[in-house]
């Protein structure tokens, strides 16, 4: 139960804090590219909901595939 309410504050301070950078025009151009998601069979979302979040905040493009992906489409997304 706690991991869940961490994850949750999480999600929260990274909706306020997350836009902060873009006020300021302070976000540099992306340093990469992020492919995430739930794999096919896995009912887990927490970890890609939380992870996903953190290179978004440091600039990355984050491709987030969902839930349920065919490992497949992580190989040719990637």
């Amino acid at each position: 139960m706690d991991l869940v309410l961490a994850g949750e504050a999480m999600r929260a301070a990274m909706d306020v804090f997350e836009p902060v950078p873009l006020a300021r025009h302070e976000v540099p151009s992306s340093p990469g590219v992020v492919v995430i998601g739930t794999v096919e069979g896995d009912i887990h979302e927490f970890g890609r909901n939380v992870v996903g979040r953190m290179p978004e905040a440091a600039g990355f493009t984050v491709h987030d595939l969902g839930l349920d992906v065919p490992p497949a489409t992580f190989a040719s997304k990637a």
